[in-house]
């Protein structure tokens, strides 16, 4: 027969641990939406080519909100995971 074992974690872990390793776990999420990805990349993750973005930012067809830093053009992850969304027929 198997026996139950409770897991009783301390107070102080609970109330002063585990709050900080959320934020902690949350805000590394948060980075990587934030994310600038290349123009090769962010065509690639749209499934497009790097052309059709430059187009598309010239025409001012969809607003992808690219960056300019230095001399190329960059583009925030959850810019494109928002355009995306518009895109999807409900």
């Amino acid at each position: 027969m198997k026996s139950k074992i409770a897991l009783q974690l301390p107070v102080y872990f609970v109330e002063r641990i585990l709050p900080i390793f959320w934020e902690v776990l949350l805000k590394q999420n948060n980075k990587n939406l934030d994310r600038l990805l290349s123009r090769k990349e962010a065509a690639r993750y749209l499934s497009l080519s790097p052309g059709t973005l430059a187009v598309w930012d010239c025409t001012k067809r969809y607003d992808l909100k690219p960056r300019k830093v230095g001399k190329v053009v960059r583009y925030r992850l959850s810019d494109l995971d928002k355009f995306l969304e518009k895109q999807l027929i409900r």
